[in-house]
């Protein structure tokens, strides 16, 4: 399945979800996405159509924070939608999680969409989740 970012707005138009980025919907995060950027889109587009900024600076700035938002997640569903036995390092933090109610419960949220995996997958967290299971053992 195709993977893609596209410029999601011109003159006379714009895109939300997956019209203006697209990524293998193994994280079922398709629909969030597009109410999330429908809601940036029409705050971008009233400042625009209302004067209080150029067209070109609000779309751009809906554009850039779409792109944040979504890069980490659209890196993670990438690399999982290949279907690879995930790389050792993970395996060995998916051990980790395992038992670990905190930690489980972070990781829901992150497949979810509901937190960054820029955050769960930062050295702190992955730290404190190893350290946990060592403690554990």
């Amino acid at each position: 399945m195709p993977n893609y970012f596209r410029q999601p707005y011109g003159h006379g138009w714009a895109l939300v979800g997956d019209a203006g980025y697209n990524k293998d919907p193994i994280t079922a995060q398709g629909i969030t996405n597009a109410f999330r950027d429908a809601e940036r889109c029409a705050v971008a587009l009233d400042e625009a159509l209302g004067g209080a900024r150029p067209f070109e600076a609000a779309m751009h700035d809906y554009q850039r924070a779409r792109d944040e938002q979504v890069l980490a997640m659209y890196e993670f569903t990438c690399q999982l939608a290949t279907l690879e036995p995930a790389p050792p390092e993970m395996q060995r933090l998916f051990g980790a999680i395992q038992g670990n109610q905190d930690a489980m419960d972070a990781f829901v949220r992150m497949n979810a969409g509901t937190d960054s995996p820029a955050e769960f997958f930062s050295p702190r967290n992955v730290g404190s989740i190893m350290a946990a299971a060592q403690v554990a053992l």
